[in-house]
């Protein structure tokens, strides 16, 4: 299973960064700010249509000025809470820009494979005023030779604009060398195969795989990585 990769392509959400915790805690803060108060219930309501939107997004069905939009529109509609989309998606946005919550053992990963010498990007489809912002304040940035976010390059994950991008900025390595390590299966791992560079699914919970988009591997610990390179 050993492999030699010269390049390592990170998604960041779920991956590097616990998203789950930054967006629970985001979505509550601004719910008791703007509402006054949170019910349980609208976690799951919320996440669901975000996920569904991000989709939409990665598709190339919605804009990503639609997507910002579009969610709090929904989710004010399913609670029927009485507040401003635009308010809710404006305070949201400022409270998870300030979440940096790591991925446990993230850290110690990406300086263990900058030291091996390792050409490390990020390559995520998010916001940029969001994203950059968490990442600056993160202890991991430094380590990486580049970050490309799909807001700025005008495509995202599994475009392979994007892969192409990630890849001139850190220098053209050959495809062969190149590993795509992320969480979804619909971006950061159809992406990477469509590319046609090697995948590394990070699926910690052991979800099933019911699609038909296969990785070349499948990891439930960031250390695995240690073992490719």
């Amino acid at each position: 299973m050993t492999r030699q990769f010269e390049c390592l392509l990170f998604d960041a959400d779920n991956t590097l960064f616990d998203f789950d915790q930054a967006q629970s805690q985001s979505l509550r803060e601004t719910i008791n700010q703007v509402h006054g108060s949170f019910d349980e219930r609208w976690h799951d309501i919320y996440t669901n249509i975000s996920v569904a939107c991000w989709r939409q997004y990665e598709a190339g069905e919605i804009s990503v000025d639609e997507l910002k939009v579009r969610r709090f529109n929904l989710f004010v509609q399913a609670t029927e809470l009485k507040c401003k989309p635009d308010e809710l998606n404006s305070v949201y946005m400022k409270e998870l820009a300030g979440c940096t919550h790591l991925i446990d053992g993230s850290e110690l990963v990406i300086r263990k494979l900058r030291d091996a010498g390792v050409k490390l990007a990020i390559v995520t489809n998010g916001l940029s005023f969001i994203q950059r912002p968490r990442f600056a304040a993160a202890p991991i940035v430094d380590l990486f030779h580049e970050v490309v976010i799909s807001d700025e390059v005008r495509c995202a994950k599994p475009d392979a604009r994007i892969f192409e991008i990630a890849l001139q900025q850190v220098g053209n390595p050959a495809k062969a060398s190149v590993l795509m390590v992320g969480d979804s299966l619909n971006s950061d791992i159809k992406g990477g195969c469509d590319f046609g560079i090697a995948t590394a699914w990070f699926n910690p919970a052991r979800k099933e795989n019911t699609t038909d988009i296969l990785p070349t591997f499948e990891i439930q610990r960031l250390e695995q990585l240690l073992e490719f390179v």
